[in-house]
């Protein structure tokens, strides 16, 4: 088995507070996929939740120096190792 065998895919709506992980794909359509691109959310790119609201709200989430605000839908669609 290869080193990729052992990677568990999981979205960025998984992750706890204060962890990392790096982004494995964006399934979302073309027009989010562009601004998530744009604010560094690129293939490989690593991350680290900062915050969760409440109720449904959404993640704080930071890549390199910027810190962004995602939807939890749109989390979901962020796949990550």
């Amino acid at each position: 088995m290869t080193a990729e065998a052992h990677i568990i895919e999981r979205t960025l709506a998984d992750l706890q507070v204060s962890e990392k992980a790096r982004v494995s794909r964006l399934c979302v359509e073309d027009g989010l996929k562009a601004r998530l691109l744009a604010m560094g959310l690129a293939s490989d790119q690593e991350l680290e939740l900062i915050r969760i609201a409440p109720w449904g709200g959404p993640l704080h989430v930071r890549v390199g120096t910027t810190d962004l605000m995602l939807r939890r839908l749109d989390a979901l669609a962020v796949q990550v190792y």
